[in-house]
């Protein structure tokens, strides 16, 4: 199953502290089945660090938009942690 016409997804309030993408043969078939995700919803899951949602950039590679109001990180330095390539596409929103 494909789901490659998905644009926005809700992965909120599901209590993930880690992004487990698995091996690399399950990462590519992810990465064709959700292919098209611009904005992912992350709110509420108790991730604490950068690297852990550079992950999400790796498995959401057209991702535009990130929403991740209260989850519990410990720094936006990214320097902190390796990865910020896998977000590059994201688009600087200012409220």
């Amino acid at each position: 199953m494909t789901c490659c016409s998905l644009e926005e997804l809700h992965l909120s309030l599901n209590n993930y502290s880690s992004v487990e993408l698995g091996d690399e043969a399950d990462m590519q078939t992810d990465l064709h089945n959700y292919c098209n995700v611009k904005k992912l919803h992350f709110t509420g899951n108790p991730v604490a660090t950068w690297r852990e949602i550079c992950k999400l950039g790796l498995a959401f590679p057209t991702l535009e938009e990130l929403v991740l109001a209260e989850c519990p990180l410990q720094s936006l330095d990214p320097t902190v942690d390796t990865g910020n390539r896998y977000v590059v596409s994201l688009c600087p929103v200012f409220t």
